[in-house]
């Protein structure tokens, strides 16, 4: 159970309050928690002055140590985020240029075959029992190959504007991840759905993608030995 902090503002909902005078049941209203041990709102009902993380990191602000004031059910119930005071919130801790070296070290480490220093030809969507839906880059010198996170551009490491390609008509099993924050693609193979799937041979045979993408500005961020010059 999370550390409870007393709330600096009126913990009523007006609005939810009227609803239950007229006999409307308003789920996960328990503004004194009295039935989930905590202040609970439904989803977008949080009082002015209660920020979940994720909004206040938006606002460059952090909970610095606070406990957690309330908390939004959703989903059933299945769903929760905690509530913060905006009030007590600090300001993000900015990195120091050491660690936005060390970070920066990092993130291209994670794009480079680990055992030779390589680009990969393709990532691969593995079938493999203990790792079924997990995704590897397999590397375009040497056929090592290192996982990588889904929905996260290989190249680059943006999270945001990430989108699949992948020919009309052709086979939905090898697509194109495409990231506008670089505007670089890489192919992605889903071998879980057809374990013949291999990634240099596969990466020749679908050029007609690269074609497609090329026309539309973006750049290949694979390597493979039998498609340079194209």
């Amino acid at each position: 159970m999370q550390p409870i902090s007393s709330l600096p503002v009126n913990r009523r909902v007006p609005v939810l309050d009227g609803a239950r005078h007229r006999g409307i049941y308003v789920q996960f209203y328990d503004p004194d928690g009295r039935r989930y041990g905590i202040p609970t709102y439904p989803y977008h009902w949080a009082p002015e002055g209660l920020l979940t993380i994720r909004q206040l990191r938006a606002r460059g602000l952090r909970p610095g140590g606070q406990p957690v004031t309330a908390q939004i059910l959703w989903r059933r119930g299945l769903r929760v985020a905690y509530l913060y005071r905006a009030d007590l919130a600090l300001p993000r801790r900015q990195a120091t240029p050491a660690q936005l070296v060390a970070v920066g070290k990092a993130l291209a480490a994670r794009r480079t075959c680990p055992a030779c220093g390589s680009a990969p030809v393709a990532s691969v969507i593995v079938g493999d029992r203990g790792a079924h839906g997990a995704r590897f880059c397999s590397c375009s010198l040497c056929a090592t190959a290192w996982h990588a996170v889904r929905i996260t551009c290989v190249l680059c490491g943006s999270t945001k504007s990430i989108a699949y390609q992948q020919l009309d008509g052709g086979p939905d099993t090898v697509k194109a991840e495409t990231c506008d924050a670089c505007r670089g693609y890489v192919k992605i193979l889903h071998q879980h759905r057809q374990p013949a799937l291999e990634p240099v041979a596969d990466d020749v045979a679908s050029l007609g993608l690269d074609l497609l993408l090329r026309e539309a500005g973006y750049r290949r961020g694979a390597v493979n030995p039998y498609l340079l010059g194209y």
